[in-house]
């Protein structure tokens, strides 16, 4: 069962702040209020609530400045803004702050709730693939499979379950039928491999501990997945090697990692996923001094299609126009829903000029194919590029204002900054 989240309220208008309360307390566990940015700020140092809906304009401290200093100690916080028409001023600033979402006042009480409903889940998801990755370090602590191996990596010693996973009689057994543990290892998928088998341990240790994961089989001729600890003793040269098994956590942690990385109704890659593997590509491009391309679109006026034709064939083009736009780029692009009707795609070793052509290919292909009930749609797009003097927050926020100067310049058009 969904847990309810905590909530931080900031709002500086007593009226709207009373009546979205009694709101907010029905899908909080508890709800703190403060009527501007500062007192907020403190509520949020003090109680570090899991969602926080605030103003924009607030006497004091607005809420922008509010979020910024927030970021600072979380950058993860789920943060939502409530806006007016009037305070357009603000939203370039308030896109800068990389939130979770923005409502328009006066505030619809089904918006609302769908946002915090979205955003709860993603919360509930991204605990529950904590918690699991904690039992599993917990778990690898405990002895399964032991065996030592003396200076030629020849085995010494195992325990019964070793014996017993084997289907074997004693070590000699094993000995006369391998000449290496590593021989046993199955070559598959992210599972450590030795390039060299009689060297392997030395490669093992090379890698981080959650990557020294092999996969080996069992006597019914199954899979397994172990978790190796390695322990070398100076005074003797013996290797204590320590196999737990994770199998069934492994499967659990897969599970749950597509959850959290995959959008729930277009089922492409989320806004989590597409962070976590920006921030790799980043890295490589900034390494290698290669071009890093981003195109973000969204629908043109898809509230207006929503309230003409209704949610279920709104949400019915958001799934399709996530898959023809999958089934269209290229593979080692990462294609993701950035937030609504709003999708981004990642172009490793692109550049701007590359990246335009791409951004026309989808325009066309989005504003020249029929949807459901042969709807039309088109989009407005904006295209950034890494030349190595950005951060990654920078290019992220100069594909948005983009894409804010397309749908503020006649929509359905590709901008840059």
């Amino acid at each position: 069962m969904s847990k309810k989240p905590t909530i931080l309220y900031v709002e500086d208008e007593d009226g709207v702040r009373t009546k979205l309360s009694k709101l907010l307390s029905h899908y909080s566990s508890e709800l703190f209020i403060a009527e501007d940015g500062k007192v907020g700020l403190e509520l949020f140092k003090k109680h570090s609530p899991d969602i926080i809906l605030t103003d924009i304009k607030m006497p004091i401290m607005n809420g922008i400045d509010m979020v910024k200093a927030i970021k600072e100690i979380n950058s993860e916080q789920h943060i939502v803004f409530t806006t007016a028409h009037s305070e357009s001023e603000y939203l370039i600033d308030a896109i800068e702050t990389h939130v979770d979402g923005y409502i328009l006042k006066p505030i619809s009480f089904q918006i609302l709730k769908q946002k915090l409903e979205q955003i709860t889940k993603q919360i509930n998801i991204e605990k529950e693939l904590l918690a699991q990755q904690t039992l599993m370090n917990e778990i690898t602590q405990m002895l399964n499979l032991l065996i030592v191996l003396d200076n030629k990596n020849n085995i010494i010693y195992s325990n019964k379950n070793f014996l017993k996973f084997f289907n074997l009689i004693d070590i000699e057994q094993f000995n006369s039928e391998y000449k290496y543990i590593s021989s046993v290892f199955v070559n598959y998928g992210d599972f450590f491999y030795p390039k060299n088998s009689d060297n392997w341990i030395s490669e093992i240790k090379n890698l981080d501990d959650d990557q020294r994961v092999v996969s080996m089989i069992d006597e019914l001729s199954e899979p397994q997945a172990f978790v190796l600890s390695i322990k070398e003793m100076d005074d003797t040269g013996h290797s204590i090697i320590i196999f737990t098994e994770i199998t069934n956590i492994t499967i659990k942690k897969n599970e749950l990692q597509y959850k959290a990385y995959t959008d729930e109704l277009t089922k492409i890659a989320n806004r989590t996923f597409f962070e976590k593997e920006l921030s790799k590509e980043f890295k490589k491009s900034y390494r290698d001094k290669k071009h890093l391309g981003i195109i973000l679109f969204d629908i043109d006026h898809f509230k207006e299609l929503n309230d003409i034709y209704g949610h279920k064939i709104g949400d019915e083009i958001l799934i399709e126009l996530a898959t023809i736009v999958k089934q269209n780029i290229s593979q080692n692009d990462i294609f993701a829903r950035w937030c609504s009707e709003k999708f981004i795609q990642l172009l490793p070793k692109t550049s701007l000029e590359y990246t335009l052509l791409v951004a026309i290919r989808l325009k066309k292909l989005i504003e020249n194919h029929k949807f459901k009930d042969d709807i039309k749609i088109t989009c407005s797009f904006g295209i950034a590029n890494i030349n190595h003097k950005k951060t990654q927050d920078e290019i992220l926020d100069e594909a948005e204002k983009a894409l804010y100067k397309a749908k503020h310049t006649g929509r359905n058009k590709i901008c840059s900054i």
